[in-house]
């Protein structure tokens, strides 16, 4: 079902999967092709606003930390033993883009690692988890899985002090070279 703009849309089409683009109405199930709805209009493009991703809670079991993409694409990692290896299952298809957001903490114990063997670091190589504070990694693949590149960031609650002015204890990002 495609209609135009003049066409009249009830409650009921919207609360049963309906979306509407603009001046085109339809169904995924429905309507397939986008653009051949727009019937060859150009120039339309979205625009991204504000957004969220799902974010869930996962802990490794006899070390592995399996992360499921069909499930979130953001992980709460709460360590309470070494992770020996973590597997990523459900990635998109070669040819797309998928990205995953881990934020790594320990548990009061502290000092638990991670074996970073699955994500590719570059040249920085994998970073270390700090014994305090918090481990953000994201990592991105284009082959459906094969290749993670990843990138990290630290995190740390420090006390500012400028001319003499003592700011409030804030959140600052190290990225490896320095405070950002």
């Amino acid at each position: 079902m495609v209609a135009s703009c003049d066409s009249y849309v009830d409650d009921d089409y919207v609360q049963n999967g309906g979306a509407t683009w603009g001046c085109i109405v339809g169904t995924l199930s429905d309507q397939t092709d986008l653009s051949s709805a727009l019937n060859g209009e150009t120039g339309i493009g979205p625009q991204l606003r504000d957004f969220s991703e799902t974010m869930s809670a996962v802990t490794p079991s006899d070390g592995i930390l399996t992360l499921d993409i069909e499930q979130s694409n953001v992980f709460d990692i709460f360590l309470t033993e070494n992770v020996t290896s973590i597997v990523i299952v459900n990635p998109p298809p070669i040819g797309q883009l998928g990205t995953i957001t881990l934020r790594f903490e320990q548990d009061a114990t502290g000092g638990h690692t991670v074996d970073f063997a699955g994500l590719d670091f570059g040249d920085a190589g994998a970073p270390g988890v700090p014994s305090s504070g918090r481990l953000w990694v994201t990592a991105l693949t284009r082959d459906a899985g094969a290749l993670w590149e990843a990138m990290t960031g630290f995190v740390a609650s420090v006390a500012v002090s400028v001319s003499g002015e003592a700011w409030a204890d804030g959140t600052f990002w190290l990225d490896g070279t320095g405070w950002i």
